[in-house]
């Protein structure tokens, strides 16, 4: 099974590269990715996540922020700002909201009940 991005696929949009998926391909590639046996991961960066990187870039979590996009086994755009963003700069960059992508891992029954499935966020809301 090739579980590999399209070539095609991946953009470079400022500083990190996307791979360019609507939630319908996303959830597809997910709920094959766990047929492997391997753990993979998937990253979402948001608007706020380029900013930081942007007015950042040698602070220490930076380069470990860009060292996880750059090794995740698919990293897709979160933000619909970015990809309001990415349009007016001709790029086709669909949005993704990790949120979105969530809820239908969890509720769409395309990934195995015995998957094993991780979520990372950050603290709570003020």
């Amino acid at each position: 099974m090739n579980l590999a991005v399209p070539a095609a696929a991946r953009t470079p949009f400022l500083g990190v590269e996307f791979d360019r998926m609507t939630l319908e391909t996303a959830i597809d590639w997910i709920g094959r990715s766990d047929e492997t046996g391997r753990f993979r991961y998937v990253v979402t960066p948001n608007a706020d996540h380029i900013a930081r990187l942007s007015g950042t870039a040698d602070a220490p979590w930076a380069s470990a922020y860009r060292a996880a996009v750059a090794a995740s086994d698919l990293c897709i755009n979160d933000s619909r700002v970015l990809a309001q963003l990415a349009r007016l700069s001709g790029i086709d960059l669909p949005a993704v909201p990790g949120s979105d992508l969530t809820r239908e891992l969890i509720t769409s029954g395309r990934i195995p009940l015995d998957a094993t499935v991780v979520l990372v966020g950050g603290g709570a809301s003020e």
